[in-house]
């Protein structure tokens, strides 16, 4: 890659970083970097072992049931090594959950009453937009797995979305990992907001599929233009293109208008939870539109 040096004053030049390189970093403004001369090249790095998070927890028996919400939160904020403290109990229920939804965390080390835990790599550029995508994919896989089940009143594939689930959960936390980590306060927002908003719509689409039964009453028209705003709303994201989310909000927006005043009856509730995913796909655009609206992003 190129860049164009930029007169500073007199006797200096400054020359901008590519954005990758600094979020894999995990840089902020101020952070000090070392360059050196190398003949004809520079080499600029920062020491990994000033970059360390750590932090040691003890967890008692009476917030067992919080671990999942305390992992979750240290590991997306860019903690490299947890040292828990806690019943034998306990510690089993943290080795399940490492493995099961978190990537690139791993049981370091564990006594009867502890456990070290911490990352054997860190999230780079490419593993989030990749894992980015396939969020969506899953998502999108999910709408379609309920959909056939809808129409061939066929449930037996549905057990499918609890795999799905799980490992978009893993996705997700990995991607706001990687995002905590190298985006500037100004723009997290927008990304964590992003995050949670896709988080419901998926959990919402797995509600579905557990309360879905060969008699339920459904809307098959209703679940196919949800399940294809969704899809027209990612599409858009990944081209940025403005136009195309804006549309797409519209067409979600009036849909919203068409059923919101439909009274459901019966236990199932299927228009209920297609107008919980329209709201929920109609809120995920502010902050797609606030990332490409923001350089930094």
């Amino acid at each position: 890659m190129k860049r164009r040096l930029i007169r500073q004053g007199n006797n200096s030049y400054t020359l901008t970083l590519p954005i990758g390189w600094v979020r894999e970093q995990r840089l902020k403004e101020g952070d000090e970097i070392d360059i050196e001369d190398d003949g004809g090249a520079l080499i600029l790095r920062q020491e990994s072992n000033s970059r360390e998070k750590s932090v040691e927890v003890e967890i008692t028996q009476e917030y067992k049931k919080n671990v999942g919400y305390l992992l979750y939160q240290l590991y997306r904020h860019g903690y490299d090594k947890i040292v828990v403290h806690a019943s034998k109990e306990t510690i089993r229920l943290i080795e399940q959950k490492v493995e099961n939804q978190f990537m690139e965390l791993v049981v370091l080390k564990k006594s009867e009453k502890s456990c070290t835990i911490g990352m054997v790599s860190q999230p780079s550029a490419d593993s989030y937009e990749a894992l980015l995508r396939k969020m969506f994919f899953i998502t999108i896989e999910s709408f379609d797995i309920v959909g056939r089940a809808m129409k061939t009143n066929n449930v037996g594939e549905l057990k499918d979305i609890e795999f799905l689930t799980l490992k978009y959960r893993r996705y997700d936390n990995y991607c706001r990992r990687y995002v905590y980590t190298s985006t500037t306060r100004s723009n997290a927002y927008e990304y964590s907001a992003l995050f949670s908003f896709m988080m419901v719509i998926q959990t919402d689409i797995r509600k579905i599929a557990l309360k879905l039964t060969k008699n339920s009453k459904v809307d098959l028209a209703l679940w196919k233009q949800t399940r294809d705003y969704f899809e027209q709303i990612y599409t858009s994201y990944l081209k940025q293109d403005i136009n195309g989310l804006y549309n797409a909000n519209e067409g979600v927006q009036k849909l919203l208008e068409k059923h919101w005043k439909v009274q459901p009856k019966g236990e199932f509730l299927f228009t209920h939870y297609c107008l919980l995913l329209l709201r929920m796909e109609y809120s995920m655009v502010v902050p797609m539109l606030g990332q490409f609206l923001d350089p930094g992003s």
